[in-house]
Formats: structure tokens, sequence, C-alpha cells
């Protein structure tokens, strides 16, 4: 994350946006289906943890919500106004250009008949690529298409919050804390109705809402700094190794707890607590037992979390087939050195991309403050 001028900068949460895309990337790196076919009880043992990388995107989401609340509410605070606009062209400066690089590369491997597999070169209806409502299109037809533009489907929610949220704490801000706590049981009484419809669960909105209300509930209370502030300011180094306890505890048994209507209802809030309680002690206690922005390697991943989670689909995917072609490399030995590679070549890509592709258009978010 780059400081926006005048803003106030939250130095360990880049750390944290690597270790989301991380989990991400192991779901689908390690795990059956993703790179060639992980057989035998290797296999089994890794696909207990395929909801890793499922979580790793709900952490972006609260991520993204506690962030973007922050930073309305500061130059609300700060200049007694807020520009919409500006907020917007700031928001397309950062995301639309690596977006849409990816929907032309799709478009034109598909177009150019570069990918001769039939079930990995269908294409959603561009419709919904251009106007960020894939999620939707998944939620319907499945997410059977060209892998690496199934990743967008989160891309298409965040840009579905930053234009509904920005639009809502503009003129509608006083509602804040009503409204949130409407979206959370809404999302939770949707989970509720669609159950177990695995698309709807994942991929609608609305089944992610409470992610977002997580965050911005948790934002406003710093802002504002409540009662809870103080809490966690104060809180011993004790509260926070019972938080991080409870998070491993519940990715441990994650299939074993989240069974049946009423688990899965509530799985995503409890989860969107468990974040956010982890975005409050990395960025207010006093008494942490870590900090994760102390590793420079993981602020460095961090600022370029973007790139990797949009890359690594791109080099999952050209793996996929190489590994097709050459099935002899498929045993277990390089099942576990292939990932580290391609770990190598997403940071590699995504370097390069921040550098000279992504960059140019950031620093032209000055302008917009």
């Amino acid at each position: 994350m780059i400081p926006e001028p005048g803003k106030h900068f939250f130095k360990n949460l880049d750390a944290l946006r690597f270790l989301s895309f991380f989990a991400v990337f192991l779901s689908h790196a390690f795990l059956p289906g993703s790179i060639g076919e992980t057989g035998g009880a290797f296999g089994q043992e890794l696909s207990r943890f395929a909801h890793l990388g499922r979580l790793g995107v709900d952490f972006f989401f609260v991520l993204s919500s506690f962030l973007i609340t922050w930073i309305i509410l500061e130059e609300f605070g700060s200049t007694g106004n807020f520009k919409l606009g500006y907020f917007y062209f700031r928001r397309i400066l950062r995301i639309w250009p690596l977006y849409f690089l990816l929907v032309l590369a799709g478009l034109t491997l598909v177009g150019l008949q570069l990918i001769t597999d039939a079930s990995k070169s269908t294409l959603p209806p561009v419709g919904y690529l251009f106007t960020f409502t894939l999620n939707f299109y998944i939620t319907n037809q499945g997410p059977h298409f060209l892998f690496f533009l199934v990743f967008l489907w989160s891309i298409a929610v965040e840009e579905q919050f930053y234009l509904a949220w920005a639009f809502f704490l503009k003129f509608f801000r006083r509602y804040l804390v009503v409204f949130c706590a409407a979206l959370a049981v809404g999302s939770i009484l949707f989970r509720w109705v669609y159950y177990p419809d695995s698309n709807m669960l994942y991929f609608h909105t609305l089944s992610v809402a409470c992610d977002f209300a997580a965050g911005a509930i948790f934002a406003l209370a710093a802002f504002r700094k409540k009662s809870l502030l103080l809490w966690v300011q104060r809180a011993p180094a004790f509260t926070w190794i019972v938080l991080y306890l409870l998070l491993f505890l519940s990715l441990l048994f994650y299939d074993s707890v989240f069974t049946g209507r009423l688990a899965v209802s509530l799985e995503r809030a409890w989860f969107a607590l468990l974040f956010a309680l982890v975005i409050m002690e990395q960025s207010y206690a006093l008494h942490s037992p870590v900090k994760l922005g102390k590793w420079q390697i993981l602020n460095y991943l961090g600022k370029r979390s973007y790139g990797l989670y949009c890359y690594h689909g791109i080099v999952l995917t050209g793996a996929t087939w190489l590994l097709s072609a050459y099935p002899s490399w498929n045993g277990m030995f390089l099942k576990l050195v292939i990932p580290v590679v391609l770990f190598l070549f997403t940071t590699f890509a995504a370097s390069v991309s921040y550098r000279f592709f992504e960059k140019p258009f950031l620093q032209m978010k000055q302008r917009y403050y």
C-alpha cells in the first residue's frame, strides 16, 4: 500500500495483505486439480485445507473495507468533505489497468485459438468482464472457463463495493452502524436461504457482505477512538495469542466445525470478526506478540499483492498446460518443488509489472487527493 498524502499509513497491513495472497496461492498450487493431479495420501491430506484460499479472499475483503472506510472518514474529518469523483479516479487507476490487461490476455489467447483444450478455453460473455459483474455469472453458470480469468470475480466484488460504499458514505454515513448491522444480518440470512448452493455461497456479493460490514465497523471504532480501540491498545499479549489460537483452530478443524446450514450461514461472519480483530491488533495493539511489518520482505510482497494475485493465475495456467504435456513431471518430489518455482515466477512477474506497468498509473493518483 502506498501512503496517501496526508493520510494515516498502517505499516503492518501490507504484510497481512501478502499472507492473504499466499493462502490463495497455496490453495491453488498444491491442491488436486490445480497443478496436475496430486494423488494419494499427499493430495487427500492437502485437500483438507482447500478453504485457505477462500478465506484468504475473505481477508482481502475485510481489509479493503477497513482501509476504504478509514480513508473516507479521515477525508471527511480533515477537510469536512469527501470528493467522490476523486475517490473513483484513484480506484480506477489502481485496479483497472492490470484488470483489463488480464481480460485482454484472455480474449487474445482464446481468439487466436492458442488454447486447444475446449474445457479450458471457454470465456464468459464479455459483458460480465467489462461491467465487473463476473461473480454473478459464476453464481449461475459456475467457474468453468479460462482459469486465470476466474480470479477476476473477487475484483468484480471489490469494484461493486467501491462504487456503492463511497456513495453511501458520501451521503448517508450517519447511518453507517445501522447499515453495517443490517448488511451482516442480511448476509447471514442470504447464506441460510441458499445453503448448500456452493456458487451462491462463495461468489455472490451478498454472501460476502458481512466481510465488508466487519471491516467498516472496526474502522469506524478506530477512527472515532471508541472503547474498542482503547481495549485493543491496552490488551495484554495473552489476548492476542488466544485470538491467533482461535483462528488457527478454526482453520485446522474447518471441515468438522463448518458443516450444516447454521454453521455455514455463520462461517463468514465468524472469520470476518477474527480477521477484523487481527487487523486491529496489528494496527493498534501495544502488546502484540509480533508486528508483521518488521519483515521488509513481507512489506515488499504486500505492496505487490494485487499483481501477485492477478499474475499467479496466468503462471498456474501455464504450469497446468506444461504438466499435461509432460505427465512424467508429476512425481511426488516435483509436486513439492514446482509450486516453489511457480511462486518465484509469480513474484518476478508481479515485481516487473509493479515497476514498469502499475507504478506510472499509481503516480497519477497524486492528482486526485
